[in-house]
């Protein structure tokens, strides 16, 4: 019984882990990019509750709760998330795409497809430059990532056989 609560512990410290950095991340966007609205699309497991008293107050910042995403993701010109199959639908609609993966989450991060077919940081501070990069001028590796086309694993895409 023990090692199944090590596992939900684990399962949580990612977690925490991934909302602590990306939260970071959209403060820094909805206070240093101008001229751009920051959508907010809390998981829909997701309490929304602690994303909108973070963000209380910023008029360029919008909370969207329990939406599909594809068209969010369609009109975004970048999406940051963090170990999110929202990073795995952007790769699939050829949208650019900023994933962060929290070091030392990696016995769970890297089960995950995210690393594989997004730009992916480690943390919140090493997102700033590239994302900078990428709002200025379209350039920069999250560009460079998008534009080099993503090789999914055959398992992925093919059906199982019979």
């Amino acid at each position: 019984m023990a090692a199944i609560f090590d596992r939900v512990e684990e399962r949580t410290a990612f977690e925490t882990a991934g909302f602590d950095q990306l939260g970071a991340v959209m403060k820094w966007a909805a206070t240093n990019v101008t001229g751009l609205l920051t959508v907010i699309r809390p998981h829909p497991a997701e309490q929304p509750e602690p994303w909108r008293e973070a963000f209380a107050g910023m008029p360029n910042v919008l909370i969207v709760e329990r939406s599909d995403p594809v068209a969010w993701i369609a009109g975004a010109e970048l999406l940051v998330v963090s170990d999110c199959t929202t990073g795995l639908e952007a790769a699939l609609m050829n949208r650019p795409c900023l994933n962060i993966s929290p070091a030392g989450q990696e016995n769970w991060s890297d089960k995950l497809l995210m690393k594989q077919v997004n730009f992916t940081v480690a943390s919140a501070q090493d997102a700033i430059g590239p994302l900078v990069e990428f709002l200025t001028n379209r350039s920069g590796p999250i560009a460079r990532h998008r534009s080099g086309g993503v090789a999914f694993p055959r398992t992925v895409l093919c059906a199982p056989p019979g």
